[in-house]
């Protein structure tokens, strides 16, 4: 990935092999997205398994995108993001 021309208007962006790219800057692993969303490494890989929760892989890893999790857990009943203090 060439970062040498990326500006906030060009971000760099990371193919995810499915239906859209994503911003490089709006992705996370599974131990930054359970942060994000206040919850251990375990529920995350249960939501993802059981509710839904948007993840991709890249290579052999996870990766989130941070506005896909943000506009996930609004439409989910009885989930909120944990409030910064």
């Amino acid at each position: 990935m060439n970062f040498d021309k990326c500006t906030k208007s060009n971000p760099p962006v990371v193919s995810s092999g499915l239906t859209m790219d994503l911003p490089a800057f709006d992705l996370m692993r599974i131990k930054a997205a359970a942060a994000f969303l206040g919850w251990s490494v375990s529920s995350v890989y249960r939501a993802m398994a059981n509710r839904g929760l948007p993840a991709r892989r890249l290579g052999e890893r996870w990766v989130f995108s941070r506005s896909e999790l943000y506009a996930w857990v609004k439409k989910q009943p009885g989930i909120n993001l944990p409030t910064e203090s």
